[in-house]
């Protein structure tokens, strides 16, 4: 493949056309830092609401009362009117009686050695209870209730950053960073033979009913941090395309800002060695990668890098940033993945393989020059940011702006 492959953005004159940067910009108060605002900014400090004031619930002491009146200790001495009770008549015991009494008896400290031995068996060590037994079943999937949205024809435009302080801040502290993703999640597919011997339509019908999964995993943390996320279309072609953001080949595939969709070569999976595209979940992952490029359009990481990149002033920046935005998405396909995994039915050499894909489209691997140093990252580094996201949900670990440039070349 050649380097600009695999979410490859296209130049920055087609990426919507980002907003002209200004110098000396910071937060503003009460908006968020891209054009067309957000309520419930304040500074660098995200409002998502109003929150409940919490108190301390006050009970009253109770207070015991005698029928009639308060509760009273009989004074000493008290005796009954008329100078004492009277002793109870004598009564001539009986056998029988006896007998009875011990049986009620033995049948008393039955139930208590019967009581005590339960008491024992739920202890563990430590002096807790003993855990209930766990469900073997199917596990505790998260965002069960969610429905994904239908297809969003007409999604609002691309946030983007109103100066380059702003576009800094966007990349390196976006609140997006502060969610978590959803762990696990229950990924239904209708259509679950091996995508090879799947037809173009067959998987144009398949991954856009995956950008329903990735939806589910993704509209938490993007919506907690404060972003809208439509749900992208996903086209899948069999010949050389002319898109909104350009020309596209036919082995390929990218999300393009400027219409918010995904375009999928149909012949793609023939470009990757045949190791990679007869494992399961490759064709998957190269849609997660993309979806993830999405997802850092709604959050305004994407333009505000391009914003950034058109102000280097050298080509090794700008690959930097360029490395920086791929290696992210790639981490973005891993937290996917996570996610995923079990309703997917993905074993740990499924995991092993997704990794080596990941590996593969490095920038030295597919140009066959170690060392090379292009705009999407060498293998190793690829295949360590996928590894972050499938390792942690926190999407704080994919916050690959901050980074070492050691980790992102």
């Amino acid at each position: 493949m050649s380097q600009q492959q695999w979410g490859a953005p296209p130049p920055p004159q087609q990426w919507g056309a980002p907003p002209q940067p200004q110098s000396g910009g910071t937060w503003s108060q009460g908006r968020a830092p891209w054009q067309g605002g957000n309520a419930g900014w304040s500074g660098q400090t995200y409002a998502s609401g109003p929150t409940q004031q919490r108190g301390t619930a006050q009970y009253p002491q109770a207070q015991w009362q005698a029928p009639g009146g308060s509760w009273q200790q009989a004074p000493s001495g008290w005796q009954a009117p008329g100078g004492g009770w009277p002793p109870p008549p004598r009564r001539q015991r009986s056998g029988f009686g006896t007998l009875i009494k011990i049986v009620l008896a033995v049948i008393g400290l039955l139930v208590l050695f019967s009581l005590a031995n339960s008491v024992l068996n739920g202890l563990v060590s430590g002096g807790g209870a003993a855990p209930l037994p766990q469900n073997s079943g199917e596990p505790n999937y998260q965002n069960e209730g969610y429905v994904p949205p239908a297809v969003s024809e007409t999604p609002p435009p691309v946030p983007g950053p109103r100066n380059l302080d702003a576009a800094e801040r966007l990349v390196t502290a976006n609140p997006l960073y502060d969610q978590t993703v959803p762990v696990p999640t229950n990924c239904r597919m209708s259509n679950t033979k091996p995508l090879q011997q799947m037809s173009a339509s067959e998987k144009e019908a398949h991954f856009n009913e995956q950008v329903a999964c990735l939806m589910t995993v993704w509209i938490n943390p993007v919506e907690d941090a404060g972003f809208e996320l439509p749900r992208p279309q996903v086209y899948v072609y069999t010949s050389p395309i002319k898109t909104a953001c350009g020309d596209f080949d036919t082995v390929n595939a990218a999300y393009c800002t400027a219409d918010q969709r995904i375009y999928y070569s149909d012949e793609l999976l023939d470009s990757l060695s045949t190791e990679a595209a007869n494992g399961a979940y490759a064709g998957e992952l190269v849609l997660a990668h993309e979806f993830g490029h999405a997802v850092q359009a709604r959050t305004a990481i994407l333009i505000s890098e391009r914003v950034l990149e058109s102000e280097t002033t050298t080509k090794a920046a700008s690959q930097e940033l360029s490395r920086r935005i791929e290696v992210q998405a790639d981490c973005f396909a891993g937290a996917y993945v996570q996610s995923v995994t079990r309703s997917q039915n993905l074993t740990a050499s499924d995991l092993a393989n997704l990794k080596q894909v990941t590996h593969s489209i490095g920038d030295d691997i597919l140009s066959g020059r170690e060392g090379y140093v292009g705009g999407h990252g060498t293998g190793a580094a690829r295949q360590n940011w996928f590894t972050r996201g499938l390792g942690d949900a926190q999407v704080g670990v994919c916050n690959s702006f901050t980074a070492p440039s050691e980790e992102v070349r």
